[in-house]
C-alpha cells in the first residue's frame, strides 16, 4: 500500500533487486536477486525449481548434449532457492547466503540451490563452506555457467565444450 507520507523506494530500470521466489502454493521458497526484464522473463517457473533436474550439457556449440545429473537433495520440500547473475552479484555475496542460511534453517529448510554463473573451474568458497556446517544447511552449486529453464537446472559447458559439475 502507498499512502501520503510513506517513502517507496525507487530502483532505476536495468538495476537488480531482490524478488520473491514464491511457490504454486504460495510458500516463500527463495530470492532472486534480477533486474526487471530478467525477472519477467524468470519468474513464471523459479517457483517450481525446488522440483527441477540438474542437466549437465557438452559438446561444440549447436551440437550440446545433456545427460542427468544425480544431486543429493533429499526432501525437496526443504529447498529453498538463491539466485543472481554472476555478472550482477549482490554486493556482498558471502553475507547473502550467510543472513539466507541462518532465516531459511529456522523455518525448516534444509537445502539451499545457490543458482549464479561463476568462472569454470573457480575453487569452492572457504566462507560458503563455513555457513553450510555452521547451520546444518546443504548448499549446492554450479561450477560455471548455470541456466535454470523450466523443470531443470542446466549446468552449461565450459569454453571447450567440457561438461561442468555440480558442487555440493
Amino acid at each position: 500500500l502507498v499512502g501520503p507520507g510513506m517513502v517507496v523506494p525507487v530502483v532505476p530500470a536495468g538495476r537488480p533487486q531482490w524478488r520473491e521466489v514464491r511457490s504454486a502454493d504460495g510458500r516463500d521458497v527463495g530470492r532472486a536477486f534480477f533486474a526487471e526484464e530478467d525477472w519477467r522473463l524468470r519468474s513464471p517457473f523459479y517457483g517450481g525449481l525446488q522440483g527441477a533436474e540438474f542437466r549437465s550439457w557438452s559438446g561444440e556449440p549447436g551440437r550440446e548434449v545433456s545427460v542427468p545429473v544425480e544431486v543429493p537433495v533429499g526432501d525437496r520440500a526443504g529447498v529453498y532457492l538463491l539466485a543472481w547473475h554472476g555478472s550482477q552479484p549482490p554486493s556482498d555475496e558471502a553475507g547473502v547466503v550467510g543472513v539466507t542460511a541462518r532465516e531459511i534453517v529456522g523455518r525448516g529448510f534444509t537445502t539451499l540451490f545457490l543458482l549464479r554463473c561463476t568462472d569454470a573451474g573457480v575453487a569452492p568458497s572457504p566462507e560458503l563452506g563455513r555457513v553450510a556446517r555452521g547451520h546444518g544447511l546443504t548448499i549446492i552449486e554450479g561450477t560455471g555457467r548455470v541456466a535454470p529453464s523450466p523443470g531443470a537446472i542446466d549446468l552449461l559447458p565450459d569454453a571447450a565444450g567440457r561438461a561442468l559439475p555440480v558442487r555440493v
